[in-house]
């Protein structure tokens, strides 16, 4: 059974599926902007600033998960 782990930022517990050791908060994925509503490029620093949040260690590697409704 995979381990669990909560966020910090909305509170939701996520199922750990492994760990992501070529992806860092650096790394780029494809959102939709929250100010523009445009659908871009963005990293995960971007992102979450979006949110009004700061990544404390960007150079960590990323845990991949499952979502709290099990997506």
């Amino acid at each position: 059974q995979n381990p669990n782990c909560s966020s910090r930022y909305n509170y939701q517990t996520y199922t750990i599926e492994g760990i992501d050791y070529t992806r860092t908060a650096f790394s780029k994925f494809r959102a939709r902007n929250r100010k523009t509503g445009k659908e871009e490029e963005m990293t995960y620093i971007a992102y979450y600033k979006q949110k009004g949040l700061d990544i404390k260690y960007p150079e960590l590697v990323l845990i991949k998960t499952k979502g709290p409704n099990g997506s």
